[in-house]
Order: C-alpha cells, then structure tokens, then sequence
C-alpha cells in the first residue's frame, strides 16, 4: 500500500505520504557495529587498480564512482566524465566542457541506465545528457517536462528507460508553508509521470544517490527520516532500509525548527549533539557501508554486516587528513579512490582512522606526483 502511494502513476501527480512504509531491513549501528581501531582482522583481500594517466585522462578531482556490468569505471570529475576499463586503461571521455551539443558547463550527478549501456548525465541546468557508456559517444539532451524551476541533486535510473531527479530543497528554501516534493520519476522522453517524498527537514545535499550492487541506485535518507530507498531490477525505487541511531538521531525537523535554512545554522547542525548525515551509501552481497556525521561534526564510519547483528565503526579523527571513504560497490568488492598526496610520519599515521592507516602502512599507498589517484578494490571479512 505504502509504495503505490509513492509510485502512484495517476495523471494528477499526487503527493504522497511516507509515515509507516514497509522497509526491508533496520540497521542499528550504534547498537551492532563495535568500535574498532585496529581493521586488519577484518580485512580479507585488497586489490589496487592504477588509473592510466595520460594528457586526455588526468583526473583531479573525483565526485562520483561508477561501474559498468563488466567492470569498467566510469569517473565524474571536475573536468568532465572519463571512462576507464576494469584493469585502469583509459578509454574515453563523454562529452566535454562547453556550450555544443553533448557538451556542459558543470554536472552535478551522473548515473547508468538500467541495462548499464548509457550515462545520464544531471546538469546545473536540469538537462540530461545522454552518452554511450563504452565509448562516451552523445547520443542525446533530454529536457525535463514541465519545466523545473530549482535545481536538482542526483539522478537514477528509472523503469522502462526513464530516469529520477531528487532535490533536497526549492530555490525558496525557507518557506516550509509551500509543499515540496523532494523525489520526480521521468518516463525516457523527460515527461514527468510521478512525484514523491515530501521534504521533512533541510540538509547538506551530498552524495544524495549512489550506486551499489547490481546497479541498483541507494537514495539517501533525507534530513529529518531515516528511511534509505533503492531501486530493483527494473529502476524501480522501493523503500529499503532503516537507518535507526535511537535516541542519538537528530530530532526530525531540527534545522526547520530553529528557523531558516541549513546553511544559516550549518555549525549548529554539523556539531549537535547527535548523528546526522548517513552519506555514501554502498552495499556488497555481504555488507552494507555508510559514514555519518557524529557529535562535533566528526565524520564516522559504518560496516553492517548482512544477515547479522553484527558490524564495525570507526571514527576519522584526524580533521585535516583527506578521507578515504568507500564509493561504490558490486556483489563482491567495495571500491575507493586514495587520492591524498601527504606522506605521513609514524606519529601522524597513529591519528588516522584505521582503514585508511590500514591502506598506507600495509599496502603502501601513496599518490604518485604525476599519476591518477588508484582505485581500491576491499573485500571484508564478516568475522575476525
């Protein structure tokens, strides 16, 4: 009942309500994960894929990792979206900087349709572009229909060819008296055939949608509920999991409540005394992964093991080292970028979080001066 009232196809566009929906699984963290500073017990194999770096195929910097079905990545960057096969040789680009067709002034998210053939590409400008995801050739523009007046977040891929656009808040963002639908379903002509998930709360928008297994797409829970949504088979979305921190979850409605927008009270909410913030969302076949922002704004991270009550944690405590964070994942392995040019002393190793101290003192992980960051491949152990 829950999720016909969100994916309701009538011609009204309905709103929906979100309270009581089925979910899949809960998570606890606080409760199953245990505090860990030492991660090798659990580490099982590690994998480092070299990104070819060449004139065409330098980098920088990374906002989104993507696989292809056969494991090739697709990488958007600040210079565009680069393709990559699974071994790190560059393939291609799709698309580029400008103002032609196929081209784009800045994305703010990419995504595989549902067969993993195409990229759709989010612009600034809510306009989908459409390349090949092999050789990164433009295929074509999809304009959303009606016109949006705000711009979007993140982009999935939907049933039938269409695709999502979620936006966390309208361009009027304090004015919480208009109605706002926070998640839009696109048939493949960019005609608008649903709406949904009411928005609760304002909040940071980052990493609203990732990809996990299977090319299944993970929606975030957005600022003031702690229900994720994922797709299945089909692009269809569907409530998933509860991300439950009890009593240590920030009050629905806390930023709403103490006036204005996120951005008027962001220390106030990234140091409150709460978790808040379940961000990079990944799942393997055997565990499902996410950081939160925790009390002071420290950023912890979360390994659920599935099928468990089991899982474990770990803090970043070291404010002014680049993270490492997990950020994408397939049935078997999960999958990050190191790209922190330090090199770190014995005394500045023990200050940082243990997968990332795990990366650089057993496996030697360093950023070459005039190479791509590598891709890590992990594989955990469920148990020690």
């Amino acid at each position: 009942m829950g999720l016909s009232l969100l994916f309701c196809q009538c011609g009204a566009e309905p709103r929906t309500l979100l309270s009581n929906v089925p979910v899949e699984t809960t998570f606890r963290p606080l409760q199953q994960c245990e505090i860990v500073q030492d991660i090798a017990p659990y580490i099982d194999t590690i994998e480092i894929v070299q990104l070819e770096a060449t004139p065409e195929s330098m980098l920088g910097e990374v906002n989104k990792l993507l696989l292809r079905p056969d494991g090739a990545f697709v990488l958007l960057t600040h210079s565009g979206i680069m393709i990559f096969d699974a071994q790190g040789k560059f393939q291609a680009r799709a698309g580029r900087i400008g103002h032609g067709p196929g081209e784009y002034i800045k994305l703010n998210d990419i995504c595989l349709t549902t067969n993993g053939q195409y990229i759709l590409a989010l612009s600034a400008f809510n306009q989908i572009l459409q390349y090949r995801a092999d050789n990164g050739a433009y295929v074509k523009t999809i304009v959303p229909s009606p016109k949006l007046e705000y711009s979007c977040d993140g982009i999935a891929p939907g049933p039938e060819d269409g695709f999502y656009l979620y936006a966390g808040n309208p361009a009027n963002a304090d004015d919480f008296e208009t109605p706002f639908d926070c998640l839009l379903r696109y048939d493949s002509e960019g005609e608008r055939v649903s709406q949904g998930l009411p928005r609760k709360d304002f909040g940071l928008q980052v990493a609203a949608i990732t990809q996990s297994a299977g090319n299944s797409y993970i929606l975030r829970p957005q600022e003031g509920d702690d229900i994720a949504y994922k797709t299945d088979a089909e692009g269809q979305f569907a409530p998933w999991a509860r991300i439950d921190f009890g009593d240590k979850a920030i009050p629905s409605g806390y930023v709403k409540n103490l006036g204005g927008s996120v951005w008027t009270h962001l220390q106030d909410f990234l140091r409150a005394d709460y978790y808040k913030m379940p961000l990079y969302l990944e799942q393997t076949a055997y565990a499902f992964y996410f950081t939160a922002a925790g009390p002071e704004a420290q950023t912890h991270e979360f390994l659920c093991f599935t099928g468990t009550e089991k899982g474990i944690r770990w803090t970043k405590t070291a404010v002014s080292a680049t993270p490492f964070i997990i950020r994408g994942a397939d049935d078997e392995w999960f999958y990050g970028l190191y790209d922190d040019p330090k090199s770190y002393n014995a005394g500045e190793l023990t200050t940082l979080p243990p997968l990332k101290r795990y990366l650089i003192e057993r496996i030697g992980l360093k950023l070459a001066e005039d190479g791509n960051p590598p891709i890590v491949k992990i594989r955990f152990k469920t148990e020690k």
